[in-house]
């Protein structure tokens, strides 16, 4: 099943849906973080009537697992000023238990003439990874990777499960059937690789994302529909079984695509 129908969304009236969370997309108990950012991020995009205005930040939290089943997803305005729109968007499962809470900004392109000028501001730089055609892509069915997995095409270059060394995971990821890269593509493989806690661990244990705050920074048109993205991710501290770790997403003509930064707790 493909993204796109697995976050589609049934409007039941203004800023109500109701979604049905497909089967084949869990990661442990319920369904994988970035298939909710997916369904959030769709569900924004339904409510705003500005065809101006794109999905600029998602800020998601995720205090309990979401089933597969009916769920049902409200999505307020908080203000809608001249040139951004500020979003509140819950998803409950039907027994009404609380699984998201997010935040989120839509707004149109500003200032034209600072276009030339942001082209030389300092910015974050590519890493350097081989050409993704000369790396091998994950194979499915491995003995204990989530269910979720079987739809990406992820190609590891650092930082595989319990290798050591340091905590940093590079390589390439898409969808395996997606077609053209949209916003929902976007939210959800920058939450596709698994947490970079797990490169350092002696052994696997349970993890899961808590926190979740995804910046958009690139038209998503803009990217060839065959290309995978640069995906890196590096944990930046570590206190009481809690971790964050910042995640990347880069076009393969150097752009960056979503920044994305996580907190994980190792659950036991």
């Amino acid at each position: 099943m493909i993204l796109s129908t697995s976050t589609a969304m049934h409007q039941r009236t203004e800023g109500a849906f109701t979604w049905q969370v497909p089967d084949g997309w869990q990661q442990g108990r319920g369904a994988w973080g970035g298939l909710v950012a997916a369904g959030v991020a769709r569900a924004v995009e339904l409510s705003e009537t500005s065809s101006e205005r794109s999905l600029r930040t998602l800020s998601l939290h995720l205090p309990a697992p979401l089933p597969v089943g009916a769920a049902s997803v409200r999505v307020v305005p908080l203000r809608v000023g001249s040139g951004l729109s500020t979003w509140t968007v819950s998803v409950h499962d039907s027994g009404g238990r609380a699984c998201a809470h997010a935040v989120a900004l839509t707004g149109r392109d500003r200032v034209p003439d600072l276009a030339a000028r942001e082209g030389s501001w300092p910015t974050a730089q590519p890493p350097s990874i081989p050409p993704w055609t000369d790396v091998s892509v994950l194979p499915s069915g491995l003995p204990g990777m989530p269910t979720f997995l079987q739809h990406l095409q992820m190609r590891p270059v650092q930082g595989l499960p319990l290798q050591g060394g340091q905590v940093r995971c590079l390589g390439y990821v898409r969808l395996a059937d997606q077609g053209a890269w949209d916003l929902r593509h976007l939210v959800a493989v920058v939450d596709a690789w698994w947490p970079t806690a797990l490169t350092a661990l002696p052994t696997m244990r349970p993890l899961a994302t808590v926190s979740y705050a995804a910046h958009v920074m690139v038209d998503p048109s803009t990217i060839p529909a065959e290309q995978p993205l640069v995906y890196e991710a590096t944990m930046t501290a570590a206190q009481g079984g809690f971790t964050t770790e910042t995640r990347r997403l880069w076009t393969l003509d150097g752009r960056l695509a979503v920044e994305n930064l996580q907190s994980i707790v190792v659950i036991a």
